[in-house]
């Protein structure tokens, strides 16, 4: 039996063609922090053209299912995949999915007709780039975007490397945010303009020591603190009558008046920190 309590499962060779087959005589059980790592390269044949579990008895899910394309391949709406089959029952689900971005997946769990299987099958195409598949650009898809860089070469997920050279880095983002949602840094709530909200975001948020800030607190370049970087970012940006993707306007008076207010605000701040 193969029983996964905080780790990693990925059938296949670590080297070459990763596409690999784990046949388990016994169980397969994921608890929650568990985490099985599937590669897709192809419908035609289990265990060569993706990865496959087979269990002779039970499945036990919980966990996430982490699912990455490999060897360039491009599914196509109605690709099916049989990443798991139990010879006795299956329970449970996968509660954290990780799938590839660009496509609509459905995870279907049949657990009564033989044979008891997960599905894995490709619906619809969705937003490259839509990485929370909430069939919209959000902030979130940008700081998981952020959250693989640095990321190794060749990428764990090539569905984040949006450039097509074989890394994760600024470059990505930049295709991102500037590219695939029309907007531009600053913008905390994409709404197609740098105005008070924005800066409103920034100056609440303000914490160059901060860590896990996140794109609509205004951490616009991803290293977890919202610091002066990141107010010049929107004092640059800065287009309260909105930018719709074109160039940006040089920097209004009103910018000096709002960092004059962020700096003042903020050494009030540590004053009375200094003072307690």
């Amino acid at each position: 039996a193969v029983r996964n309590g905080a780790g990693v499962v990925a059938p296949g060779n670590t080297s070459g063609n990763a596409i690999g087959m784990l046949d388990i005589n016994g169980d397969f059980a994921q608890a929650s922090t568990g985490t099985l790592k599937i590669e897709l390269a192809g419908t035609a044949v289990a265990g060569v053209d993706y990865d496959q579990i087979t269990a002779s008895r039970a499945g036990f899910l919980n966990g996430t299912l982490d699912v990455s394309l490999a060897n360039h391949y491009t599914p196509q709406i109605g690709d099916s995949f049989e990443i798991l089959t139990a010879g006795e029952s299956l329970s449970g689900v996968f509660e954290t999915l990780t799938l590839p971005n660009g496509f609509q997946w459905d995870v279907v769990y049949d657990p009564v007709q033989a044979p008891i299987r997960v599905l894995l099958e490709v619906t619809a195409l969705s937003l490259i780039g839509d990485f929370n598949a909430s069939g919209q650009y959000d902030p979130e898809d940008i700081d998981m975007l952020y959250a693989q860089i640095p990321g190794s070469s060749p990428p764990a997920n090539a569905s984040y490397d949006l450039t097509g050279d074989g890394s994760i880095d600024q470059a990505d983002v930049d295709e991102l945010v500037l590219q695939l949602m029309n907007r531009r840094y600053g913008d905390a709530d994409l709404d197609q303009d740098i105005d008070i909200t924005d800066f409103n975001s920034l100056s609440s948020h303000f914490d160059p020591s901060g860590i896990h800030l996140r794109w609509n607190n205004a951490n616009f370049d991803g290293d977890g603190d919202v610091d002066i970087t990141d107010f010049n970012t929107i004092s640059n940006n800065f287009a309260p009558d909105g930018y719709n993707g074109n160039a940006i306007p040089e920097p209004s008076t009103i910018v000096l008046w709002l960092f004059g207010s962020l700096v003042a605000g903020w050494m009030w701040g540590a004053t009375r920190g200094l003072h307690r």
